[in-house]
């Protein structure tokens, strides 16, 4: 069991209540916000993102000042696994620059990609390194990705891009042998190779084509393929195998849309609706292994691809209507809950491609599934938003969250078994962008918030406020039980037990927080527990009950019968 947690005793569910380990927002008075993170070697945290203006990558700590060459920039920052900031750089141009993506190197330093507006100057010292094309179009976007050092200094920069065309990088990953993978979408001819030569893919959507492209550790091109018809079509996510098999996922509007990306055509054709969700694996020299397309009449798109540890394909994504979640020949259907958008977590056998498993999350609200990360023993966190009462267990179990969940992340085994759950149940408008698990076995999370934002995790509050119009925020999140001390499955803690709803509660002091919940995960009664109260559930339907009981120093929790 999770300390402070929910105990579900009769569909064997839990709410993890997780503290930060250390909270950060980044930023200045315009627009900035966090998009990717990266665990070193040594247990280092990289983040990347954009910010405009003057921005403070740690108001804790001094050295962390950055500034606009103009537009939005690119900042990088390291941070040691306890949350200091070891140092802040930017890059960029004068127009709207951003960091998408990151991984890291095994030197100690960092991979970045990212996109560019006209030109833009890769190296953080005092040197000059711009990436972009004589006679680019000054409206169009390129994408770069450069190699760090563990100090943030320069080692080579490379571009993606092309004249009256644009490429938009959304994700990035790297194999045991060093050799890096971009995927994303572009328009018009772009040259993806960054080296003397030309490697120009034909653009032949109507508004987008996906790519995904292999380069060496110093990187120089290996391949790339389009992906691609009449369907305009975007990649979203990309994961690869150490020994460098790949998948990547995303969505394609109506039409056609050949899914092999070398020589070969695979067409699928969308269904009825105007978006189809779809997924690629290719072997490590780019050739077609085989693709899943999500088909139905509305709305669907993959967000998050992740191998586990197995070699099986994991998909994370949402769709809105009616659609098949199985890609092979057999029908899996579901349809969303009324006219709201759902979640969906897919697996797929790592060979041949076929349906091992689906788990659609269907609420009331808008449910989604946009990241995959896979723990150190092999577990499988997934993150995103629920917007309504939602089960998140595929079992015969009922979990719920308690309430609105703007951002939730999810723990499930690797057979797809719920485990446990948290999430941040502020108010204010959030976006998580990436996360990743350090050594420790602690998520650590950036993305971007405005307003004052209380990343609370239920049970205690942690406010930050935006310096500007957004901000960006940097988290590692730890389990409530380290470091503190708790006592569960306390005997002592209500009595008598079983009781008809009156039950006196023995608890070290006064003040501590006091919560009731259902055997379903719902919270149905909270209080600040004062020393002549007694509890009173005579009034709540027979059945099984959790009271936690806690404050900063103690945890207490006790299963309760009301008969």
């Amino acid at each position: 069991m999770r300390h402070l947690s929910i105990l579900l005793a009769l569909v064997g569910g839990t709410t993890m209540a997780q503290t930060p380990q250390y909270l950060k927002n980044q930023g200045g008075i315009g627009f900035d916000g966090g998009h990717g993170v990266a665990i070193g070697p040594n247990n280092e945290h990289f983040f990347t993102g954009a910010f405009t203006g003057m921005a403070d990558m740690d108001p804790d700590a001094s050295g962390g000042n950055l500034s606009s060459a103009g537009g939005k920039d690119i900042y990088f920052a390291k941070f040691t696994s306890a949350g200091a900031l070891v140092w802040a750089k930017s890059i960029g141009g004068t127009s709207d620059d951003e960091g998408v993506a990151m991984v890291p190197s095994d030197a100690g330093g960092f991979y970045v990609t990212g996109t560019y507006t006209f030109q833009a100057d890769m190296d953080p010292g005092p040197g000059t390194t711009n990436v972009g094309v004589a006679g680019l179009n000054p409206n169009s976007v390129g994408t770069f990705f450069a190699r760090y050092t563990a100090n943030g200094d320069l080692i080579w920069a490379r571009s993606l891009s092309g004249i009256n065309a644009s490429c938009y990088v959304k994700d990035m990953a790297r194999d045991a042998a060093g050799n890096l993978y971009l995927t994303g979408w572009y328009t018009g001819p772009v040259d993806f190779d960054p080296s003397g030569s030309n490697l120009i893919i034909p653009y032949i959507g109507n508004n987008a084509d996906a790519f995904v492209a292999k380069y060496e550790d110093s990187g120089d091109l290996l391949w790339a393929g389009q992906i691609g018809g009449t369907a305009s079509t975007w990649s979203q996510t990309i994961d690869v195998t150490p020994a460098g098999e790949v998948v990547v996922g995303g969505f394609h509007m109506s039409g056609t849309c050949d899914l092999d990306p070398s020589i070969g055509l695979v067409e699928h054709t969308s269904g009825t609706g105007i978006r189809s969700g779809w997924a690629v694996k290719l072997d490590t020299d780019g050739q077609y292994l085989w693709s899943a397309d999500i088909a139905g009449d509305d709305y669907c798109a993959i967000d998050a691809v992740l191998f586990d540890a197995t070699g099986a394909v994991l998909l994370g994504g949402s769709f809105e209507g009616t659609y098949d979640l199985d890609p092979g020949p057999a029908m899996q259907a579901v349809t969303s809950a009324g006219t709201s958008r759902d979640g969906f977590l897919l697996k797929l056998d790592g060979t041949s491609g076929s349906l091992a498993q689906a788990v659609p999350f269907q609420g009331a609200g808008d449910d989604d599934v946009t990241q995959l990360t896979l723990a150190n023993d092999g577990t499988i966190y997934f993150s995103g938003e629920f917007w309504d009462d939602t089960d998140m267990d595929p079992g015969p179990g009922v979990v719920q969250p308690l309430g609105v969940l703007p951002v939730y992340f999810c723990h499930y085994d690797a057979a797809l078994n719920y485990l446990d759950h948290f999430g941040w149940y502020g108010f204010g408008n959030i976006f998580r962008a990436d996360m990743a698990m350090d050594a420790n076995g602690r998520l650590v999370i950036t993305g971007r918030f405005d307003g004052t934002y209380d990343f609370t995790d239920g049970f205690s509050s942690y406010p930050l406020t935006a310096i500007g119009n957004s901000d960006a925020f940097v988290a590692s999140m730890a389990e409530i039980n380290e470091g503190i001390a708790t006592v569960t499955g306390s005997d002592e803690l209500a009595s008598p037990n079983p009781s008809s709803g009156i039950f006196r509660l023995s608890l070290p002091h006064t003040g501590m927080q006091v919560s009731v919940s259902d055997a379903s995960g719902r919270e149905v009664y909270r209080t600040t527990w004062r020393e002549s109260e007694v509890l009173d559930l005579s009034s709540r339907p027979t059945g099984v009950y959790l009271i936690r009981a806690w404050n900063q120093g103690t945890s207490m929790t006790q299963r309760v019968v009301l008969e």
